[in-house]
């Protein structure tokens, strides 16, 4: 039994450890304890601009193909 307790903690520890929390912006507690979220906010910022920036050139160019 004491096995299963010592395994079932580590277990709930590294899923706290791993979980993106909302209330974190979606960072682990980790990321945010290392001081990463700032940087990992940044780079999610690039892709979703980089996103936003392709659905538009693709959009205008699939417009101007069935003009």
């Amino acid at each position: 039994m004491g096995e299963l307790f010592v395994e079932a903690a580590a277990d709930t520890i590294l899923i706290i450890l791993l979980k993106f929390h909302e209330s974190l912006d979606n960072l682990t507690p980790r990321n945010v304890y290392l001081g990463q979220g700032e940087e990992i906010k940044r780079i999610r910022e690039t892709i979703k601009q980089n996103s936003i920036n392709k659905r538009i050139s693709e959009h205008k160019r699939m417009k101007l193909q069935h003009k």
